[in-house]
């Protein structure tokens, strides 16, 4: 009975020494895809482990020369309500500048301090470029200090 058992456990479950086979054969067969032919002084050396090819694969790196583009808005606002907008341009991160003059006193502030703190949120810069005028840059933005003003009378701090 138990003969009869091994046979049925035989073709349900191959015995493993098969597969050693099978991994010992495929084993040689990468070992002799790996020998390579080598060519010294017109004669032919067949077999030699230790050859190995001096050829690396170059790296390749991409050049490009352009520059990348950066637009700077300008806004000229009259009142608060273009603060949605202004707020709007830095969140696509583009540059602007905002001119304050057509602005009265509480409003501008108001409007100045909400621009303020979008560009803070947004990781931004701001920069003061005149009394009336303030640039606004979104994170991945420097300001070269050569574009600013150097002094505001009345608001150097």
């Amino acid at each position: 009975m138990s003969g009869f058992v091994n046979k049925l456990a035989n073709i349900l479950m191959p015995i493993e020494e098969i597969e050693e086979v099978e991994e010992a054969a495929e084993t040689a067969a990468v070992q002799n895809t790996l020998r390579e032919k080598k060519v010294v002084n017109g004669n032919d050396l067949y077999g030699n482990d230790e050859y190995k090819s001096s050829f690396t694969r170059p790296q390749l790196t991409v050049h490009t020369n352009k520059v990348p583009e950066l637009n700077i808005l300008v806004y000229v606002p009259e009142s608060f309500d273009k603060a949605n907008v202004i707020a709007d341009a830095l969140k696509k991160d583009e540059a602007v500048i905002v001119n304050y003059e057509k602005v009265d006193g509480d409003e501008q502030r108001r409007l100045c301090d909400f621009v303020n703190g979008v560009c803070y949120v947004l990781n931004g810069a701001v920069k003061r470029i005149s009394a009336e005028m303030v640039l606004y840059v979104p994170e991945n933005v420097d300001i070269a200090q050569e574009v600013c003003a150097k002094t505001v009378r009345g608001f150097a701090k």
